[in-house]
């Protein structure tokens, strides 16, 4: 038995001018999993390949130890899945898309979706296509979660969305892997939101992962650090994501603070002074290396 929710093996995808890896990627079973990165980066052509929508994509991809090619209809049932932009009957009422819908799910749970469609403020006689595109990503995040999955997909939903309604969206996926068994898997653009309830980043920029890992151990890691100093001591370069002086003051953005602590102390350094790194500097430092050849 795994312990891991999803696995990515040599998973890659060319497109005229851009490789998407190949990537091998572990995601923990139980967790909030975010994939972060900037626009075009391939965080969609990952989801993709995992969801078979892409039958070009190369590698192999395994959910809840299942082949996502082979056991496609088996994972459909027990997998939620919710994109940027949500497909849905926009000639039916909620009522009657639910009780299409529920069919497909021997798990569907009904109470647990009236409790949904209650607490989205989702209106049972307004035809879908009149809803708004918050209560669109609502009315999926429903149908998504209605059948207690054990692994839910979501691939930038709440892009374009306001602060309330995002909210809404990240705190039921909170409740939704209240149990161990259940497991997230998203991607994102507001690092603010994702900081709050990640446990796992990965982050991908052009094609291949940057960097991943437990969210707090990247937090604990990732540090900016300022001293006084005559000239600047070396640094291994790896450990380094940005540095800037101002005549004998120096500023260092690391991603090793322990072993950039320990160099400065061994150094003429003085007046030390160790700061946190939200994970939205993180990512722009790395971004900003990484395309600098850094």
């Amino acid at each position: 038995m795994t312990d891991n929710a999803m696995e990515f093996s040599g998973v890659g995808r060319k497109y005229r001018g851009f490789q998407l890896g190949p990537i091998d990627l572990d995601v923990p079973k139980g967790k909030i999993t975010a994939l972060i990165g900037p626009n075009g980066s391939g965080k969609t052509t990952l989801i993709n390949a995992a969801m078979n929508f892409d039958p070009r994509a190369a590698g192999r991809v395994t959910i809840l130890g299942m082949d996502a090619r082979k056991d496609e209809v088996e994972i459909r049932r027990r997998l939620g899945y919710v994109g940027e932009k949500p497909i849905l009957l926009g000639f039916a009422k909620l009522p009657w898309l639910v009780n299409y819908v529920r069919g497909f799910y021997p798990t569907w749970d009904d109470e647990y979706c009236v409790d949904l469609a209650q607490r989205f403020r989702l209106p049972a006689d307004r035809r879908i296509s009149k809803f708004s595109k918050g209560m669109q990503v609502r009315t999926a995040l429903l149908l998504a979660l209605s059948h207690r999955p054990e692994i839910l997909i979501l691939d930038e939903p709440t892009s374009g969305l306001d602060a309330e309604v995002r909210r809404d969206v990240l705190d039921e996926m909170l409740h939704v892997i209240e149990s161990e068994d259940r497991s997230v898997f998203l991607s994102g653009h507001n690092l603010h939101e994702i900081e709050r309830i990640a446990d796992h980043i990965v982050m991908i920029s052009e094609g291949a992962i940057l960097l991943q890992g437990d969210k707090h151990d990247l937090l604990d890691r990732h540090r900016k650090l300022t001293f006084r100093a005559e000239t600047l001591p070396d640094m291994p370069s790896e450990i380094v994501l940005s540095k800037t002086s101002d005549d004998r003051r120096h500023v260092i953005e690391t991603s090793d603070a322990n072993r950039c602590l320990e160099i400065l102390q061994e150094s003429t350094a003085t007046e030390i002074e160790d700061f946190a790194m939200t994970l939205e500097d993180i990512f722009i430092a790395s971004v900003r290396k990484e395309r600098e050849g850094g």
